[in-house]
């Protein structure tokens, strides 16, 4: 059985911007099914309908990263619209990446007096994700 270190993954921006200080994020893909069935049948069938999928990020502030900053400038601005790059393999050309478009939902910066600042984001994905592969 293959695993992957989880420090192998990164997520980044659209053009491939690795976003700093990131430790961590989650990728959730819903896939919504209607249930049915007619008369004359005992079991209900399943269908798959639409597909939604929305994204967190979670890590510590770094006020000298372009790449965060831009998405505290994005939901700022009211643009909110970011593209967006999971890495959850790794950086060799072949390792599997998914990518797509996120309206961020919020951001969040987490200070406690001792500790370091937090940083975190979540995000609705806006239209289709896609699984491709690092070049």
């Amino acid at each position: 059985m293959t695993v992957v270190q989880g420090y192998e993954g990164s997520l980044r921006d659209g053009s491939g911007n690795m976003v700093g200080e990131i430790t961590g994020f989650t990728l959730t893909i819903e896939q919504n099914t209607e249930q049915h069935n007619a008369f004359g049948s005992a079991w209900v069938t399943t269908t798959a309908t639409n597909k939604s999928w929305n994204v967190d990020g979670t890590g510590f502030h770094d006020p000298n990263d372009a790449y965060q900053d831009n998405i505290i400038t994005d939901i700022i601005s009211g643009d909110s619209k970011y593209d967006i790059e999971l890495r959850v393999e790794g950086d060799t050309a072949g390792d599997k990446k998914y990518t797509g478009e996120v309206v961020l939902g919020n951001v969040a910066l987490e200070g406690v007096a001792d500790g370091v600042i937090g940083f975190s984001f979540s995000g609705q994905g806006n239209g289709s994700t896609t699984q491709g592969a690092v070049t």
